[in-house]
């Protein structure tokens, strides 16, 4: 198993053993580095997948954490973020359940679509405040 630590807290990353997290790396130097990438999920497409009955948060938090595994296994020195599943602003604790490690545009991403899912002012917040008013902006205005 390996372990990051974030605030003084362990987090379990994931059991190196498992063979099935092979590293992949489509996300080429965004991975090192706390810039955004732009990439930005599509508001109309995640509205259509949430009135078909879809989790769309927690199914990206899934994808999300499995992305985040395979770009530490492949390289320990990866920027990542961590991540409250349900955010604080909501009443989520700081207990290991309610963590996650993402990658930086994860972690902004998780932001967007858990707005677009719940509806939580403090999300669109998180979002605006790590994405910058004009990404914002216009992000939005799609809404």
């Amino acid at each position: 198993m390996l372990w990051r630590f974030h605030n003084h807290i362990k987090y379990p990353l994931f059991n190196s053993s498992d063979s099935s997290l092979s590293a992949g790396n489509d996300d080429g130097d965004f991975l090192h580095q706390k810039t955004f990438d732009g990439i930005l999920p599509d508001l109309a497409d995640l509205q259509l997948k949430k009135q078909k009955g879809f989790n769309i948060y927690s199914d990206f938090i899934s994808e999300a954490r499995l992305r985040a595994q395979k770009a530490i296994q492949k390289d320990i020195t990866i920027y990542t973020e961590v991540h409250h599943i349900l955010p604080r602003h909501s009443g989520g604790a700081d207990d290991q359940a309610n963590l996650v490690v993402l990658l930086y545009n994860d972690h902004i991403k998780a932001h967007s679509i858990r707005w677009a899912q719940y509806g939580p002012i403090g999300d669109k917040i998180a979002f605006s405040v790590m994405v910058g008013p004009l990404a914002e902006v216009a992000y939005y205005a799609k809404a």
